[in-house]
């Protein structure tokens, strides 16, 4: 660390020297972004759209985050930071929350061309995006254009696997109305081949049973000539199917269905009743169904209870979901360099389980059950401007509020004669966060914030996925310290470079009644792991060496240590992983790669970009090492991808990668094979009224 820190010491005075008068003129607001007092890594279009590589790979690219990925298109991703792991990761798409719950989304259901550009927040997340997300947000802008649009693409790619994607955007300028129509399918057989973590490396298994799909089908309308200037009205219909593939056993018949409405309202005013106030509502109803469905019959003879694949009973579920978010924006200009904003998110959520299949075998009501969670979230934010904007503070105070209701089954499914009782569990905490930036030149920014906050838990983390995960119904908010200190070099027309930008950061974070998903009897369920310790840095450095040339680096290291010094509810017994590092977490990983585009390379009007991404993860533990007879070691992996993409007349667009090139071995959380060598072809059609 100390190296790294010398480095870019000796670099800043370097440039301080060469370059003293430089100051970055007519910036993009995209530019703009990172020198914002919140650290923001900023994804920009160049870097997305025609490439056939997923959201998920390109992510994974971004300084400090790992996507958790399990196996094939589709099984859920989780987006994990430099200090951070999946639900605490707030995804958000044009600033509404999008986080997966009980399978209806996924990051790589979005088609990267539809991507304006990706906001990834790093330590403090701004009051506007409401709920309580622990200092990290993943923000996905969606392309918005003034004139009528038309794109269409299609993706081919291994093991079977068909994407396809169209928006297509109408406007009524001399009205004020704009109407749009977008959708997506994606499918595959998922069926590559694979070594089962529990029976040695000599055993391959080709996945025969996940096979999955899901479409989108939205409209959306926008009202700009009323009293509101903005009005949005959004409709999705999502569904998707998901046969689940066994590893341990071989599953034939089991699989998962989802089917969900959503409806959005967004209004926007500036000068709400004066021209200080503005405001913006954003609504947001979603309702549908979930089922899991698991009735073969296994081998009677065998086991009279094995009526299902994977369960001690058969499965046949319906249950209804029914979800509402409000959240409302007031941002009050005292004066250009005063600024407040209070901001309050309301979230509620019911889940009405439904199984009579199993209801009946079992002989009792195991299933039959409403459970629901409201989480109230209030910001108030004060921004100061101070020096000709060189100084901006943001002071921030939360105020969250948890209530649940829910039935736990344990203690029926071991006693047939106790009647389960609803449990209801409420907590109200309050929060801060204090950050600043300061632009020590004009191409050098310092960002430091502190915060101490609470999170909630999630639908998904409440609960359950209703198939493998169960409900936790006693679940309490995580209590949050984090610390950052962050250094942004950014200059064009550097040493005869077109622009540098450099960023090193650290960051200390200490988390009490962590949400881990642990491990059951039968199945999984998220529980307070109660304590741990985070430390690390991370850095980056990206490149453009001419117009033509592009180069990336970047890398991670993080400690993340069990703080509990005694086993919960027993403090008279030692933690025997006291100190000892947190599991399924990597220490070390890398990015770098590098890209070449050129204009009319081959003729006029043409677009080529050739570009290689590689990605190195250091080898970590996938389970705690308390035995010296089992070594819970993932190895260490080094992935390469390749692509190329050719346009023609900024209209039709061909794009060829392949990933893992070396078809490495690469495992998930729980030892086992994730797909390997896989080849991406894409095929897309634009066309924009008036280019």
């Amino acid at each position: 660390m100390k190296r790294v820190l010398s480095l870019v010491l000796i670099l800043c005075v370097w440039t301080i020297s060469l370059h003293a008068q430089n100051t970055l003129t007519d910036k993009s607001a995209i530019q703009e972004m990172p020198e914002a007092s919140e650290a923001i890594t900023v994804i920009e279009a160049d870097e997305i759209r025609g490439k056939a590589i997923s959201l998920e790979r390109l992510l994974n690219k971004a300084v400090g985050i790992k996507v958790r990925q399990s196996e094939g298109l589709s099984n859920n991703s989780q987006i994990r930071t430099h200090d951070l792991d999946g639900e605490q990761i707030m995804l958000f798409i044009d600033g509404q929350p999008a986080n997966p719950v009980d399978g209806m989304f996924n990051i790589d259901d979005i088609p990267l061309h539809l991507i304006e550009r990706i906001e990834i927040y790093r330590d403090i997340v701004p009051g506007r995006f409401g709920s309580s997300p622990s200092g990290e947000v993943v923000n996905i802008v969606v392309r918005d254009f003034e004139t009528d649009y038309t794109d269409l693409s299609y993706e081919r790619s291994s093991y079977n696997t068909n994407r396809a994607s169209g928006v297509l955007k109408q406007n009524y300028e001399d009205h004020g109305i704009s109407l749009g129509l977008s959708g997506f399918y994606n499918s595959s057989d998922n069926d590559y081949k694979f070594s089962p973590p529990y029976f040695g490396d000599d055993l391959t298994i080709t996945r025969d049973h996940d096979k999955f799909n899901s479409y989108k089908v939205g409209l959306t309308t926008d009202f700009t000539k009323l009293w509101f200037d903005n009005i949005r009205l959004k409709f999705v219909h999502y569904g998707n199917e998901q046969e689940i593939q066994g590893i341990a056993q071989n599953i034939q018949h089991a699989e998962t269905k989802h089917s969900f409405n959503i409806f959005e309202q967004q209004l926007e005013k500036k000068g709400l009743f004066s021209k200080h106030i503005d405001f913006k509502l954003n609504s947001f109803i979603r309702f549908g169904t979930t089922n899991f469905i698991d009735t073969a019959n296994v081998d009677p003879y065998l086991d009279s209870m094995a009526k299902g694949e994977i369960g001690y009973w058969p499965n046949d579920s319906d249950d209804k979901i029914v979800e509402v978010r409000e959240r409302i924006n007031f941002l009050y200009e005292i004066s250009p360099s005063h600024i407040l904003n209070l901001n309050t998110d309301i979230h509620y959520a019911d889940k009405r389980s439904s199984d009579d299949l199993a209801n009946d075998f079992m002989g009792l009501n195991i299933s039959n059950y409403t459970s629901d969670m409201l989480a109230l979230t209030s910001s108030l934010t004060y921004k100061t401007k101070l020096f000709d904007n060189t100084f901006v503070n943001i002071l921030s105070g939360k105020a969250f509020y948890l209530k649940t209701n829910s039935t736990p089954l344990n203690e029926v499914l071991f006693d047939f004669n106790i009647s389960p009782k609803a449990i209801s569990n409420s907590t109200t905490d309050f929060g801060f966060s204090e950050a600043f930036r300061w632009q020590a030149l004009p191409f050098l920014n310092l960002n430091a914030s502190y915060q101490h906050i609470y999170r909630v838990p999630t639908l998904e983390e409440f609960f359950g996925d209703g198939v493998l995960v169960d409900q936790s119904y006693d679940l309490n908010p995580e209590k949050i310290d984090h610390l950052n200190l962050r250094l942004k070099f950014d200059t064009p027309h550097f040493m005869g470079m077109e622009r540098v930008q450099l960023e090193v950061a650290g960051f200390y974070q200490n988390v009490k009644n962590m949400i881990n998903l642990k491990s059951g009897m039968y199945t999984r369920f998220y529980d307070n792991f109660h304590h741990i310790k985070v430390k690390g840095v991370e850095a980056e450095l990206k490149i453009d060496f001419s117009n033509r040339f592009y180069g990336y680096i970047n890398g991670t290291y993080r400690d993340i240590r069990d703080a509990r010094k005694f086993v919960s509810n027993t403090p008279q017994v030692p933690n025997p992983t006291y100190d000892m590092e947190m599991p399924n977490f990597p220490t070390l990983f890398a990015n770098f790669g590098f890209e070449y585009s050129a204009e009319n390379l081959f003729g006029t009007g043409q677009f080529t970009k050739i570009y290689w991404d590689s990605q190195y993860t250091d080898e970590y533990k996938y389970d705690w090492e308390v035995s010296p007879h089992i070594d819970p070691t993932l190895p260490s992996t080094f992935i390469h991808d390749m692509g190329i993409l050719h346009s023609f007349n900024h209209t039709y667009t061909i794009g060829f990668e392949i990933r893992n090139i070396t078809d490495t071995d690469v495992r998930d959380h729980y030892n086992r094979q994730l797909v390997g060598r896989s080849y991406h072809l894409k095929f897309r059609y634009t066309l924009l009224e008036g280019r």
